[in-house]
């Protein structure tokens, strides 16, 4: 265990609370990612313009490729040496405290929703998807400061990164879609 911290010891100082906390967003992130791609097929809207578009098959090949990063990220944390730069971007404290609420929330709403009515459920996968891109830029943040730690570690978090932004441009709303923000404009 880094940093000769007893598991046994009921104080869990700020930096650890840090880290045990970016584990937890983590797996939650991981978790949502995981539900979304099981369910590709009910929420992608496919574009009948044409032209080549985004498949559910490329939503479930890039998929795979982004779990494995989520094991790069938790190892990073388990090495202890992040601790301190995860306490500075915010993910314990105040800040991290507001965070946790805004993302479990989200997902709670996201889990309830179910599939039936498909609207409802990509608006919830949305707002799940946006708390994930806030959390894994702050552990980006702190891999980025701390490169040296673990090589690789700052790579993964920016590969998770930029899948949740993939899995949030395919669940936007198209300009033709009734109820989109496109539409209201007219």
């Amino acid at each position: 265990m880094p940093n000769n911290e007893s598991p046994l010891d009921p104080v869990v100082l700020p930096p650890r609370k840090a880290r045990d906390d970016a584990h937890v967003f983590l797996g939650t992130i991981h978790g949502v990612v995981t539900l979304a791609i099981l369910d590709v097929d009910r929420w992608l809207i496919v574009e009948e313009s044409g032209e080549p578009g985004l498949t559910a098959d490329d939503i479930r090949a890039a998929g795979k490729e982004v779990h494995a990063h989520f094991g790069t990220l938790h190892a990073a944390l388990n090495a202890g040496e992040y601790d301190g730069a995860l306490v500075k971007v915010g993910l314990s404290g105040p800040e991290g405290q507001a965070k946790r609420k805004g993302l479990l929330n989200a997902v709670q709403r996201y889990v309830g929703a179910g599939i039936k009515n498909t609207r409802s459920y990509v608006t919830s996968l949305r707002r799940s998807l946006k708390w994930s891109s806030t959390i894994v830029g702050s552990v980006a943040a702190a891999f980025k400061e701390e490169i040296k730690f673990v090589p690789g570690a700052a790579t993964a978090a920016e590969a998770v990164k930029e899948f949740v932004e993939v899995l949030l441009n395919a669940t936007e709303p198209s300009e033709d879609q009734p109820g989109s923000s496109a539409q209201k404009d007219r």
